[in-house]
């Protein structure tokens, strides 16, 4: 399997579990106290954030960051990336995958959202850094998603389920790298 097949299994998987992840959400009851829910931003994705979900407080509210995994080996490897950080207690992380049920993934996402709720953590700090400016590799990343994102629209398309279906292929790799011009 070459590398452009396996970027796009791979893209294809995390868009297919996001938007699984959105599909639960909005076809359950959601609790009183949670407000909305959103994807990520591009900046916010690139940080390692794929959801936010804002939960009602006494005295406010609270954006529950998560990030959507395939497996509980790649949650530990996350983890981990946000331990080094400091932040590994304020990301909530949700294994979806064809083994989990709907109902299972949604009282996850309950069980996650009500720990977030009655600890009391400061997520000022993490905030800031999403909200921050991306650094030059934060803007090349960026820069090759936008890419990734345009060249996959040129081949084909993501159905509302998330799934992608490749229309054609790219004529070349000259063909592929001239939506560069259009991102930069």
């Amino acid at each position: 399997m070459d590398v452009d097949t396996k970027l796009l299994i791979n893209l294809d998987r995390g868009q297919r579990n996001e938007q699984r992840v959105i599909t639960i959400l909005q076809g359950y009851t959601l609790p009183a106290w949670i407000n909305g829910f959103r994807r990520s931003t591009i900046e916010q994705d690139i940080r390692g954030i794929d959801l936010i979900i804002s939960v009602k407080l006494r005295n406010g509210y609270l954006n529950v960051p998560f990030q959507i995994k395939s497996s509980d080996r790649s949650v530990y490897a996350a983890a981990k990336k946000f331990e080094a950080k400091g932040y590994n207690d304020l990301v909530k992380f949700l294994v979806v995958n064809e083994r989990r049920t709907d109902r299972d993934i949604f009282d996850d996402i309950i069980t996650q959202l009500n720990d977030a709720r009655h600890k009391r953590h400061n997520y000022q700090l993490f905030y800031r850094f999403l909200g921050a400016p991306l650094t030059y590799l934060e803007m090349e990343m960026k820069k090759g998603i936008l890419r990734q994102q345009a060249v996959l629209a040129s081949i084909g398309t993501f159905s509302d389920e998330g799934r992608f279906t490749v229309a054609k292929r790219p004529s070349s790799p000259e063909a592929a790298n001239s939506v560069s011009a259009h991102v930069e």
